[in-house]
C-alpha cells in the first residue's frame, strides 16, 4: 500500500499498481495542462494581461483534463504490461 495525497489534507491508501496509474495521470495532466495553457494564452495580444491570464486558466483546465485521460490510459496500459509479463520497470 502507498499513501497518496489526493486533496489538501486528504490522504488515501492505494495499492502500488493503482498508485502508479494515478501518478502517471497526474503527471500527464500537469504537463499537458501547462503547455496547453501557454498555447491558448499565446493567442491573446500581449498588452491585454487580464485576458491572457483567463485564457491560460481555460487552456490549462481543458488540456489538463485531456492530459489526465491520456495519462490514466497510459498508466493502466503500463501496469497491465507489468502484470502480464511479470517484468518490473
Amino acid at each position: 500500500m502507498e499513501r497518496l495525497n489526493v486533496a489538501p489534507g486528504v490522504w488515501a491508501n492505494v495499492d502500488k499498481g493503482n498508485a502508479g496509474i494515478l501518478k502517471t495521470g497526474a503527471l500527464f495532466a500537469f504537463l499537458v495542462g501547462v503547455s496547453g495553457g501557454f498555447c491558448v494564452m499565446s493567442l491573446i495580444e500581449p498588452k491585454d494581461a487580464d485576458a491572457a491570464w483567463i485564457m491560460f486558466c481555460v487552456g490549462y483546465g481543458g488540456f489538463g483534463a485531456l492530459g489526465m485521460m491520456v495519462g490514466l490510459v497510459t498508466g493502466a496500459i503500463r501496469a497491465g504490461r507489468r502484470i502480464n509479463t511479470g517484468v518490473s520497470r
